[in-house]
């Protein structure tokens, strides 16, 4: 039964996608058309190589991890990588850049196009956000025609498609620890906000940490007073939000992902 679910709910997500995408212009026209090529390899399930051996990643979004050195495999990481090797590996895919084009490890940063044998294109990033093979993360330099991912998400954590179906990606409603680290999604309030030294900063109450975004003005400091959704990367007793955008108002009515 629960595969079954899982099976049927995936196919509703990719078809809400479908019909998303067609009835709205492409998000296409707010960026910058970049290369095309073959993928040739999947690195994991945010990340894939081409024939000519770059690295894109995929922006706006975030997969499991796989095991690296002394980190353990996330939780539907594998099957994570699996489905975006279903959907690229092999094909040829058009590269299109909404801000900054490379990272610090010469990775392409990049939204992507995939062609099907039929002809039809893809939106990647978005088919992996629909099929629960990853969460939005936005960074405000690639942000670009990224706000379409969000209300696939949302639809995916419904229907507990993907990784959404597993207590691992529930959020967080209690203390963190100070030796906890890695990316994180909190259900919590904050205590207050501050803006200090280009940093926004907001104490929380639940987890204990300090919510931190880099900023030019405090005008970038606005966040919901009550209870909200927070996504970011730990470490060290605080979670460092990427961009304002990821930080989300929680509707009165819905229970935490994951749970029963």
């Amino acid at each position: 039964m629960i595969q079954t679910r899982s099976v049927w709910s995936s196919f509703v997500a990719i078809l809400l996608f479908f019909v998303t995408a067609c009835s709205a212009p492409p998000p296409t026209q707010d960026w910058v058309k970049g290369e095309t090529g073959t993928v040739s390899r999947i690195v994991d399930g945010d990340t894939l190589v081409l024939t000519g051996g770059q690295v894109v990643r995929l922006v706006s979004i975030e997969a499991p991890s796989p095991a690296y050195r002394d980190r353990a495999e996330a939780p539907h990481a594998e099957k994570s990588k699996r489905m975006l090797e279903r959907l690229v590996l092999g094909r040829d895919v058009q590269l299109y850049y909404p801000g900054i084009t490379r990272d610090r490890y010469d990775r392409a940063l990049a939204q992507v196009y995939a062609q099907t044998e039929t002809g039809k294109d893809i939106w990647v990033n978005a088919s992996m956000v629909a099929q629960g093979g990853a969460y939005v993360r936005i960074y405000p330099d690639t942000a670009r025609g990224s706000e379409r991912l969000w209300p696939l998400e949302r639809t995916a954590r419904d229907d507990e498609a993907g990784l959404w179906g597993l207590r691992d990606y529930a959020p967080i409603q209690r203390r963190v620890e100070r030796e906890e680290t890695g990316f994180m999604l909190l259900w919590d309030r904050p205590v207050r906000q501050s803006f200090e030294d280009g940093r926004c900063k907001w104490p929380l109450v639940s987890s204990g940490l300090e919510a931190v975004l880099n900023a030019t003005n405090s005008g970038a400091c606005q966040a919901p007073e009550d209870l909200a959704e927070w996504r970011g990367f730990v470490r060290d007793g605080r979670l460092y939000i990427s961009s304002v955008q990821n930080i989300r108002p929680i509707a009165p009515d819905r229970p935490p992902s994951g749970s029963d």
